[in-house]
């Protein structure tokens, strides 16, 4: 008896060291989010649309976020305008030099644009949700500058980022707002992710989408 409990203290010992070394393993080995993430919302959107996607990453890893909310988000200033606005935000607010960006529908469009026209931080990875990459017949009918910039074919679109980043782009196919739903598919992402959702916003919270996202920042 005397002797078990003389040995209690190296059992303890043993089993701390042990859990340490598991948790160096387990660092080195699984995926951690070493970089911090900006998130863009979309056309008529606000913060509410990426509070899910940080509410799970938050519940798997302790990643540093940022939020880009801009106030003319109906189109009614070309898309470049908001582009000038996310570099002077990520100037003013975000400190480190190389970062990750989850973007949103539109979001994506107004991320590819400063990626190609501006310089101040080094984008590592960034994830388009729903992005219309390739437009959406949706935006013919509407006449402000940042939706007619939608419109598949028009000159804006060719002034997007292909290669200074590494791209991942989840698509809907059933998406009624990038429509048809494939033109968020961008053909130079390392990944076009498949998410079918009955709607547009739906796609962003979907489970698939959230383990996708985590993922490949993870890594």
């Amino acid at each position: 008896m005397d002797q078990n409990i003389s040995m209690l203290p190296i059992f303890i010992f043993i089993s701390l060291r042990i859990t340490s070394w598991s948790r160096t393993f387990l660092g080195t080995f699984v995926g951690h989010m070493k970089h911090p993430i900006l998130f863009i919302h979309g056309f008529a959107g606000g913060s509410y649309e990426f509070k899910p996607i940080i509410r799970y990453l938050k519940s798997h890893d302790d990643p540093v976020c940022y939020e880009f909310v801009y106030k003319k988000k109906f189109g009614q200033v070309s898309l470049k305008v908001i582009a000038q606005e996310l570099h002077e935000f990520i100037i003013t607010h975000v400190p480190e030099p190389e970062l990750d960006i989850v973007a949103i529908s539109q979001g994506g469009v107004i991320a590819r644009y400063y990626i190609a026209h501006y310089q101040d931080r080094k984008i590592r990875k960034c994830i388009t949700l729903c992005s219309p990459h390739h437009g959406s017949l949706l935006a013919y009918i509407g006449i402000l500058p940042g939706i007619k910039e939608l419109q598949p074919h028009n000159s804006f679109l060719k002034k997007l980022d292909v290669k200074k980043a590494e791209y991942y782009a989840v698509y809907n196919p059933a998406d009624l707002m990038v429509f048809p739903g494939w033109f968020a598919k961008f053909r130079e992402a390392k990944e076009n992710k498949r998410v079918l959702s009955l709607l547009h916003p739906l796609t962003f919270s979907n489970q698939a989408t959230l383990k996708f996202i985590y993922n490949t920042l993870s890594n």
